[in-house]
Formats: structure tokens, sequence, C-alpha cells
């Protein structure tokens, strides 16, 4: 009997052991809204001004933050990207194309290891997210329509 039990004991832990460690497909979709909220960040970035780079950065980490965790395709992230830049008056559209392209080169240097953690010390912030390449292409996407 002790046998029996043993055993069953052990086949009812290795399956939860089993069911523990199976990989989570991502069914988290980032929202339109979420990303317009990304991009009003975005675009309220004092371009030019004192201090600037550190903003830069933070905006930089929420949109590869984003990314990691959205599921959202490419193609619908610069779908987004692009009826929010079209909804711009020309003047603002002008400012906005700025704005996401120095974003855009700080994701750039965010992807190079050995700048990362200086550029993440500057400015004070941390991702507890490892981004991959995956990531930054998605990131990369969202200036592909202007």
């Amino acid at each position: 009997m002790k046998n029996v039990f043993c055993v069953l004991l052990t086949v009812v832990m290795m399956l939860t052991l089993c069911a523990c460690s199976a990989p989570v497909e991502n069914t988290y979709k980032g929202t339109a809204e979420e990303l317009d909220s990304l991009l009003l960040g975005i675009s309220q970035i004092p371009v030019g001004t004192m201090g600037v780079s550190m903003t830069i950065t933070a905006r930089a980490v929420e949109l590869l933050d984003w990314c990691e965790t959205t599921s959202m395709s490419g193609d619908e992230l610069a779908a987004t990207v692009k009826a929010y830049y079209e909804a711009l008056d020309d003047a603002n559209k002008e400012l906005f194309a700025e704005q996401i392209a120095v974003t855009m080169n700080s994701i750039g240097r965010l992807c190079e290891e050995d700048l990362r953690a200086g550029m993440l010390e500057s400015a004070g912030l941390s991702t507890k997210l490892n981004w991959d390449a995956t990531t930054f292409s998605l990131a990369a996407s969202a200036d592909d329509q202007l």
C-alpha cells in the first residue's frame, strides 16, 4: 500500500512540476489606447532643451517595455503610430517626427548592451524585462510609416 501511495504521490508531483515549467504564451495584447498614451509622452519631449536625454531615455524604455509585453504586430504598431501622426496638425507633425526620431535613436543605443546600463543609470531608470532582438525590431517599426 505504501509503495502505491509513493508512486501516486511521485506522479502527482511530476505532473505539477511539468505544469509549472510549461511556457506560457503571451496573451496580452497592448491596446492602441495604451500606445497612444506612450506616443503622447513622446510628443511631449522638449527636443533641443538641456537635460532632455533623460526624458528621451525614459520614453524609449517605456516603449520597449510595452513592446516586450504586447502581442501587437509590427504592422499594427506602425498603423497605430501613423494614425496618431495623421491626426496631428502640420506644425505638430514636424515636431512629432523629430521627437519619434530621437526616441528611436535612444532605442538604438539601448540595443547595445555596453551602453544600456549607463543610459538607464543616468536616467535613474531600471527595467525588469529582458529586451531581445524581437522587441527592438518591433519598437523600430514605430517610425516605419512616417
